[in-house]
């Protein structure tokens, strides 16, 4: 199909192999296509503008995944929406663009509605937000979902975005993720924040995967009881559910409602972390933090530097600040040793010393610490005399 087309009459692939070379080939945005993905394909080249919305059904028989192919350095536009069913993938090419402004809806019955992203070029989301009925996967290939319009549903039935490939998703706008999906990462992938807000249900990283932002930007992760299959406190797909995310850049978390979130990544970020219901487990380490804010629920930390190595043989200053709420708030030391603090606010007040559990020895003994670990904070200007 290598011309644009004006009629409006309704367009029907049923079977064989099409490939559209031109724009608007398969008509207008009054005009409907049906494309049965169970006996055709339908293939982009070139750079096209394609403007009539696209039923992709499956009901003749034979196999149930099927889709629609950009391909490599094409660069393909569609106006209308494209609407699947069952199981489906979008394949782009390498170094192609996909950029969907009338929206991508997957619907299926029982546990279908899977969609598939492959390739290794980017699939761009504007104007009109995807909507999964089961889950959104990548499986194969380094593609790259690029997301920027809010309210993308990843997976609406069961929550959950699964990727276990080196892909790479990019939010460009504030919540760009329906907030009650789940993100699952594999080894080589990578979570893009891009100076803008997300909040989640559950994050599951495992080794290798990255959550980055260049800027300021924080992820919230709900970690509620309303999707228990999905929480830490069971497995997915044979894996413990210990995060080994690395958080790099200036990404901050916040971690929300009462089920455990286990950070198990080495990561460097800058930003902050903070736990204000439920329990925030660091059994890994966030080298570079400079603010941990517990305003509820408890903050656990398993090893004594979990915020970085700090050789105080060279009296290197702490960047740490630590802020904890006191009332309704526990800060968790499982460790033997101290961690030392530029700051520490209780309540909003400054204060300064060594503080630990109650019967731990420590200078300051307080009711909102408890295990064999200590941290200390001391005012600027304080001089040690080593002899």
């Amino acid at each position: 199909l290598n011309a644009t087309s004006t009629h409006s009459g309704v367009l029907t692939l049923d079977k064989g192999a099409f490939k559209v070379t031109a724009s608007n080939a398969l008509g207008t945005n009054a005009r409907t296509v049906r494309y049965h993905f169970d006996t055709a394909t339908l293939r982009f080249e070139g750079d096209t503008v394609n403007n009539a919305p696209i039923s992709g059904t499956w009901g003749v028989g034979g196999p149930q995944d099927g889709g629609v192919t950009v391909a490599a350095g094409a660069n393909a536009v569609f106006g209308g929406r494209l609407a699947l069913y069952n199981q489906a993938w979008i394949d782009v090419g390498a170094g192609a663009t996909a950029t969907f402004r009338g929206g991508i809806t997957l619907t299926g019955n029982g546990m279908a509605g899977h969609l598939y992203l492959r390739g290794g070029g980017t699939l761009i989301v504007t104007n009109t937000p995807v909507s999964v009925a089961h889950a959104f996967h990548s499986t194969s290939g380094t593609p790259t979902l690029d997301l920027r319009v809010a309210n993308n549903n990843l997976g609406i039935n069961n929550r959950c975005w699964v990727e276990y490939t080196s892909a790479k998703v990019v939010t460009r706008v504030a919540n760009a993720i329906n907030s009650g999906n789940c993100l699952v990462f594999g080894n080589g992938a990578t979570f893009d924040l891009d100076g803008h807000n997300q909040s989640v249900r559950l994050l599951h990283g495992l080794a290798g995967s990255t959550v980055t932002s260049a800027a300021p930007a924080t992820l919230s992760i709900a970690c509620d009881s309303n999707n228990e299959s999905y929480n830490q406190n069971s497995s997915y797909a044979d894996t413990n559910r210990v995060n080994m995310s690395v958080f790099a850049g200036c990404v901050g978390l916040t971690k929300n409602g009462a089920y455990p979130f286990n950070l198990g990544g080495a990561s460097t970020s800058t930003g902050p972390l903070k736990v204000t219901a439920g329990r925030l487990i660091l059994s890994g380490s966030w080298a570079n933090c400079t603010n941990a804010v517990v305003a509820g629920g408890t903050f656990t930390v398993k090893n004594a530097n979990a915020f970085g190595d700090v050789d105080r043989a060279h009296g290197e200053r702490p960047a740490l600040e630590l802020d904890v709420a006191e009332s309704g708030a526990t800060l968790e030391l499982d460790y033997a040793g101290r961690i030392d603090c530029k700051e520490i606010r209780v309540a909003g007040v400054k204060q300064y010393g060594t503080f630990g559990a109650v019967g731990s020895g420590a200078a300051n003994e307080v009711a909102w610490i408890v295990g064999a670990g200590t941290v200390r904070a001391l005012p600027n200007g304080t001089v040690f005399t080593i002899r």
